[in-house]
C-alpha cells in the first residue's frame, strides 16, 4: 500500500525518537553518520513495512552511480523502490554536533536538488518526494535532540525539533 507524505514523515519522526531514546549513547558519543544512519534505517524500515526499501549509504540510480553536478554521491538514507524513480519517498542526510557548518549547508543544498522534480540534466533528476536533513545536537538541560529540516520540490519545507520518546 502506498505511503502518504504524512505517513512517511510521521514514521520517520517516530524512528528518530526511538533512535534518540534507545541509541542515545551513539548520538551522545558523536558516532559518525554511517553508524547512526544504519540504526535509523532499521527503525524506519520496521515502521514502514515491506512496501519500500530503506537503504543506507545508497549511491545507485537506475543501476548506475548516483551523481550531482557530475560528482558521485551517496545518500545517508533513502526510502524508495529500487531501480526506478516512481516512488522515491524520502532522502535523508544527517550530521552529528560539532561538524563544520559548511557540511550542513552542502547537505541541505543536496536535498533541495534531490527533491527538485524539474532538475536538469535529467540524469541528475531523482524526484524524491521529501528530503530531510537531521542535525543531532545537545541541550545542556534536556539532553540530546534532533533538529529536522524538511525539503520538498527543491525548496525548504519546514523546521522542527525532536526530543527522545517521553522527552516532549
Amino acid at each position: 500500500m502506498p505511503q502518504t507524505e504524512i505517513d512517511v514523515r510521521e514514521k520517520t519522526r517516530v524512528a528518530l525518537r526511538r533512535l534518540l531514546s534507545a541509541d542515545f549513547d551513539l548520538v551522545e558519543d558523536r558516532t559518525n553518520e554511517h553508524s547512526l544512519g544504519g540504526r535509523l534505517a532499521r527503525y524506519i524500515e520496521r515502521d514502514l513495512g515491506e512496501a519500500y526499501k530503506v537503504d543506507s549509504d545508497y549511491n545507485r540510480h537506475r543501476g548506475k552511480v548516483k551523481r550531482l553536478e557530475g560528482h558521485a554521491i551517496s545518500v545517508d538514507i533513502v526510502v524508495h523502490e529500487r531501480r526506478h524513480d516512481r516512488r522515491n519517498l524520502l532522502a535523508i542526510e544527517m550530521k552529528e554536533a560539532g561538524r563544520p557548518a559548511q557540511e550542513d549547508i552542502d547537505d541541505s543544498d543536496r536535498l533541495r536538488k534531490m527533491t527538485d522534480k524539474t532538475r536538469m540534466p535529467i540524469e541528475e533528476r531523482y524526484g524524491y518526494d521529501n528530503g530531510l536533513f537531521v542535525k543531532f545536537l545537545n541541550d545542556p538541560h534536556r539532553g540530546m535532540y534532533a533538529r529536522l529540516s524538511w525539503f520538498k520540490n527543491g525548496a525548504d519545507d519546514g523546521l522542527e525539533i525532536l526530543y527522545p520518546e517521553n522527552g516532549d
